[in-house]
C-alpha cells in the first residue's frame, strides 16, 4: 500500500491552490479553515498550513494541531453516536471487502494502538480512531496515543518548514 493510496491520492499540486485561496489578511478565517480540515484530514491541513508563507511555527501548531486535537476528542467520545445517527438517514454502503478487513486486522495485531496512532496522519484521525474503537480499545488510551501522535507529527512537520526556510534564506 503506497503513501498516495493511504492519503486518497492527494498530491501537493492539489493542495497548493487551496492554500492560496485562503485570504492573507484574515488570519482568523485561515485558522478556522485549517483547523476544520485538520479534524478530518490532518496531513492535508498541515501541508496547507506549511504552504502559507506567513504562518509561523506556533500558528501551524495552533491551527492544524489544535483542529486535529478537537477532532480527536469528538471522534473518540462521540464517533459511535455520530455513525449511528448518520446510519439512520444515509443509505447503507456496501460492506468492506474481506481483503481490506484482513489488512486492517493484521495491522492491528502487528502494531496495535501505537502503530495506528503513529500512522494517523497518513490515514486520517477519523479513520484511525474508528479502527481503534472497532477493536474495543479504551477511549482514554485512544485519546492519549492519538494526542501524542498528532502533537509529535505537528512539531516535526512544522519544524521541517522552519529548517527548510532557514536553509534557503
Amino acid at each position: 500500500m503506497s503513501f498516495f493510496t493511504l492519503t486518497g491520492s492527494i498530491l501537493l499540486s492539489d493542495i497548493m491552490p487551496l492554500a492560496l485561496t485562503l485570504p492573507p489578511d484574515d488570519k482568523l478565517l485561515a485558522y478556522v479553515a485549517i483547523a476544520s480540515v485538520a479534524a478530518v484530514k490532518f496531513l492535508v491541513a498541515i501541508l496547507i498550513a506549511i504552504a502559507k508563507p506567513e504562518f509561523a511555527f506556533w500558528e501551524i501548531m495552533l491551527s492544524a494541531g489544535g483542529g486535529a486535537l478537537v477532532g480527536n476528542v469528538v471522534y473518540t467520545y462521540f464517533g459511535t453516536g455520530i455513525r449511528n445517527l448518520l446510519g439512520r438517514y444515509l443509505p447503507k454502503k456496501k460492506s468492506m471487502p474481506f481483503a481490506r478487513r484482513r489488512k486492517i486486522f493484521v495491522l492491528w495485531k502487528r502494531y496495535g494502538l501505537l502503530g495506528i496512532a503513529f500512522m494517523a496522519p497518513l490515514i486520517s484521525p477519523m479513520a484511525s480512531i474508528g479502527i481503534a474503537l472497532s477493536f474495543q480499545e479504551n477511549p482514554g488510551r485512544i485519546l492519549k496515543y492519538m494526542t501524542i501522535s498528532i502533537l509529535g507529527w505537528t512539531v516535526v512537520l512544522s519544524a521541517f518548514k522552519q529548517i527548510v526556510l532557514n536553509l534557503i534564506a
